[in-house]
């Protein structure tokens, strides 16, 4: 009797044994599995920070809070205008054309770009790429210049993106890449034939006697490759032009 209690016994203690070790191990397996997510889910975060900071690195360009609120306030002014003017000529108006230019093209590129506060390197090279663009077309618009209403439209506008261009070329805190310049110069060439008019761009600017298309498409080609080369260089000698 003694013997089979003790057998009895026995068993019990190596069920029990058994029960706590196949706890044990579950509880370790569990502990390896949560510890393995843990760890892939940091590498996982780690990869993507580090592509979002290849493909879209930032840089800190203003320092003074009241001047970030101030750039972005002008941001968004700018893109509720852009918007605002899309709903009048596409609902209410129909007409279609101004919504098609160049210009407002790159006031959009300008009104993302303040909003951003100048650290995307892709907007960066958007709203900069036209400079040398927006130049001749504001000297073009000069002799135009007859009243209040066409100088707005005209001169005023055109020379006020050259402006914000330029600060955008020249401020040595503004980053640019390569690879979106090339981008944004093929981008604006296809956009121009495509979607806005070679001769509407010679009637806006009443020279349609005197240049024919071709010659305008050929000048608009050299001129924003001309300030592709410009901004590539400038910006690589004072080693801010990313790859």
């Amino acid at each position: 009797m003694k013997d089979e209690k003790s057998t009895q016994d026995e068993i019990q203690k190596n069920e029990e044994i058994k029960k706590l070790t196949s706890k044990s191990i579950q509880k370790m397996d569990n502990i390896k599995e949560k510890e393995i997510q843990m760890i892939i889910e940091s590498v996982i975060n780690k990869i993507s920070a580090n592509n979002s900071k290849v493909l879209e690195p930032k840089k800190k360009v203003l320092e003074k809070k009241i001047s970030l609120i101030i750039v972005q306030i002008i941001g968004w002014l700018l893109l509720i205008s852009c918007i605002y003017r899309w709903l009048i000529y596409f609902f209410i108006y129909e007409y279609y054309r101004p919504l098609t230019d160049t210009t407002y093209l790159t006031l959009i590129f300008i009104s993302f770009t303040c909003i951003n506060k100048f650290e995307s390197v892709i907007l960066n090279s958007l709203a900069s790429i036209s400079f040398l663009l927006f130049i001749f077309v504001s000297i073009l618009f000069i002799p135009l210049t007859t009243n209040i209403l066409s100088f707005i439209e005209g001169l005023g506008l055109h020379f006020t993106i050259v402006v914000f261009q330029l600060y955008l070329l020249f401020n040595k805190k503004i980053v640019i890449s390569k690879k979106y310049l090339i981008w944004s110069f093929l981008l604006y060439l296809i956009f121009i034939s495509s979607y806005d008019s070679f001769v509407r761009i010679n009637a806006a600017v009443e020279m349609t006697e005197e240049i024919p298309e071709i010659l305008t498409t050929v000048i608009i080609f050299y001129v924003l490759g001309i300030s592709t080369l410009v901004i590539y260089f400038y910006k690589k000698k004072f080693g801010i032009l990313l790859p």
